[in-house]
């Protein structure tokens, strides 16, 4: 056995003796951290999609809903719960991943779930939010204008998933 070998079994054996917790946090302090955050394609019964406008999202005013997640939260929940804050809309989230957008230099990451609204207003009135001017739900060819293009793309693939129905494929 090399000295490398000898070197590393020792550290492989402190580190099995090491509880739990201690592991963590000598992980935590030698990686990088990310902000983990969730978007959602959330579509109406007319199979519109909800765009938001942000007030301080610049140049990009107009995009999904969504945000970052809670410590321990899991991802569906954190979409209901940004859609009920942002603008007290209730929705069935779908737990698959339709899409994840790494930004390293930013350091987020964030994954897009797919929901459907449940008694969806037309139009979303300013809220008691302070991030949220308004937005509506919109057909694909009727999109507002200073659409988040990340958020366009992600339509757009959506919509391609869709049958002649509506129904994801």
């Amino acid at each position: 056995m090399t000295l490398k070998d000898r070197a590393l079994s020792a550290a492989q054996s402190l580190w099995d003796l090491l509880p739990q917790t201690a592991r963590r946090q000598i992980l935590f302090a030698t990686n990088d951290h990310f902000l983990v955050g969730v978007v959602g394609i959330v579509a109406d019964d007319d199979h519109r999609i909800l765009l938001l406008e942000h007030r301080f999202r610049t140049p990009w005013r107009w995009g999904l809903p969504g945000g970052f997640i809670d410590r321990g939260e899991v991802l569906t929940e954190g979409l209901r719960r940004e859609l009920s804050e942002e603008i007290g809309l209730d929705a069935d989230v779908d737990a698959e991943i339709f899409d994840t957008e790494v930004r390293t230099e930013r350091g987020y990451v964030s994954m897009t779930l797919t929901a459907r609204a449940k008694d969806a207003p037309a139009r979303i009135a300013p809220t008691q939010n302070a991030e949220i001017v308004g937005g509506g739900f919109y057909a694909l060819d009727d999109l507002p204008d200073g659409t988040y293009p990340y958020h366009l793309d992600l339509i757009r693939r959506y919509f391609a998933t869709l049958d002649a129905s509506g129904t994801r494929r």
